[in-house]
């Protein structure tokens, strides 16, 4: 059997056919488009741009095999919101995650909601990454909204002439209560919308047609079905080979770290997130919003050494050296405190500072932020180890040794992470009833140093000592908005 896996980020698309060992049939497809950024905090994506690289993704794909496909599976970035059309139509601009146009409406949401029971009862917080706060900002605004979808949603549309949204994607906007896998009725009256401005939901098999032009675009398609697209985040945590009681870790420009259960808490820790992968299926954990981001932004803005060098010196950095501190918030915070007007700060600077003193302040903030969603979740689904993978993990050597030390536990990284397209492909297959196996390759391993945790321990002191200060300061900054 083949599969075609589906693998839509915000910065990319990319389409990969596997066999049922995990491994790739033909040459992967890929593109790349631009996400817009504008000076109030916009950050937007052209549904028809990604639309479109995605179609020609799969074209690159599916060229490159002989055999037809059994069935499609995907995996989409969560958290998206544009304004669409009854028939599927883009009305607006994609709205991503890091896009903090709308937050302004955060204030008439928490005086609508009861922050903590809407949390517990959708798995998502009152924050400016989630789509109810944008579907909220654009009715506030007086914008006309016949649908109120994802990237997802519009999709499907596309694709099949039916606008629907899988509950996995669902499971991520703000506006589905975990539990009854409805649309949650308290969000939705907060917002300003009615049932009829959502999209019909599904899980599994869609029960639809390729257009007619995009069926004969793909013959090799022809009998293929087709699965509702899962959240990136599921499809990754799915595309894990590790052991029942491993958490996933991803760090790229931002971070998560998640775990997949069949057991969902009832109660949630204050910096978790829950989704849902499918209906027996869900998961939990924490989504960091600075992670290379940071690294990268400083690298830029402070005209640091060539990266090469500058990554020597941080590899040779005790934990906690030197008096700065540093919270690398430049996309907003998510976990640890979902703060809505968060933003970067650093402390602690003066003439002897270096520039590795700032770098290894970002990667051991960032440590610092994963041992605190590491140990909420750890009060709900323990876990002995963590498996890792992310392009900033290539960057700094030291980061996986440093996660370990700051964690407390053994990380595992593979050095072939095949991330959300094969969890995607996975997930196909199983509902195929096939069974599946990849190989799970070589990986570097690393154990927690003796002295490394309490190292953190005493570094996150200093940090919580001055950290409640800053809620206020943050609040502060963001009335000039």
């Amino acid at each position: 059997m083949a599969v075609l896996a589906l693998d839509i980020g915000t910065s990319s698309a990319r389409a990969v056919v596997f066999d049922g060992h995990g491994q790739r049939l033909g040459q992967e497809g890929q593109t790349r488009y631009q996400t817009v950024t504008t000076a109030q905090g916009g950050a937007q994506l052209s549904a028809p741009a990604v639309r479109d690289g995605l179609y020609q993704a799969i074209d690159q794909a599916l060229e490159s095999v002989d055999q037809s496909i059994d069935a499609v599976g995907t995996s989409c970035f969560w958290h998206s919101f544009l304004a669409m059309s009854r028939q599927g139509r883009a009305r607006s601009m994609v709205y991503t995650w890091e896009d903090r146009s709308f937050r302004g409406s955060l204030s008439a949401m928490a005086t609508a909601l009861d922050r903590e029971a809407y949390r517990q009862r959708t798995g998502c917080h009152l924050h400016p990454s989630y789509p109810l706060a944008k579907v909220a900002g654009w009715r506030l605004a007086g914008r006309p909204l016949e649908v109120a979808g994802s990237f997802s949603a519009y999709l499907v549309g596309q694709l099949f002439g039916e606008v629907a949204e899988g509950i996995s994607m669902a499971s991520a906007s703000g506006l589905l209560n975990r539990h009854s896998r409805a649309w949650d009725g308290p969000a939705m009256a907060a917002a300003g919308i009615g049932p009829s401005a959502m999209p019909a939901l599904g899980e599994g098999w869609m029960p639809f047609r390729l257009r007619p032009g995009l069926a004969r675009r793909w013959p090799k398609l022809g009998q293929a079905r087709w699965l509702f697209p899962i959240g990136d985040g599921a499809a990754a945590s799915l595309s894990s080979q590790g052991r029942a009681d491993t958490a996933v870790l991803s760090l790229g420009t931002s971070g998560a770290l998640r775990r997949l259960t069949a057991e969902m808490p009832e109660q949630l820790p204050g910096p978790l997130f829950c989704y849902l992968l499918d209906q027996r299926r869900a998961v939990v954990g924490g989504a960091l919003s600075g992670g290379g981001n940071a690294l990268a932004w400083l690298h830029q803005v402070a005209r640091l050494p060539e990266w090469e060098t500058a990554a020597t010196l941080l590899n040779r950095r005790p934990i906690g050296l030197g008096s700065v501190l540093l919270w690398p918030h430049l996309a907003g915070m998510r976990s640890p405190t979902w703060e809505w007007d968060a933003s970067g700060a650093v402390l602690g600077l003066s003439l002897a500072t270096q520039p590795v003193d700032l770098l290894g302040a970002v990667v051991e903030a960032v440590c610092l932020d994963f041992r605190t969603v590491f140990l909420a979740l750890q009060s709900v689904l323990p876990a002995r180890r963590v498996e890792a993978s992310g392009g900033a993990l290539a960057a700094v050597e030291r980061w996986p040794q440093l996660l370990a030390d700051a964690l407390g536990a053994a990380v595992t990284v593979p050095e072939d992470p095949e991330g959300s397209a094969w969890g995607a492909a996975r997930l196909a297959f199983e509902r195929l009833g096939e069974a599946t196996g990849r190989g799970s390759g070589r990986r570097r391993r690393y154990r927690p140093r003796a002295g490394g945790e309490a190292a953190f321990k005493r570094l996150e002191a200093r940090r919580l000592a001055v950290e409640g200060q800053l809620g206020a300061i943050w609040t502060l900054l963001g009335k000039g908005d």
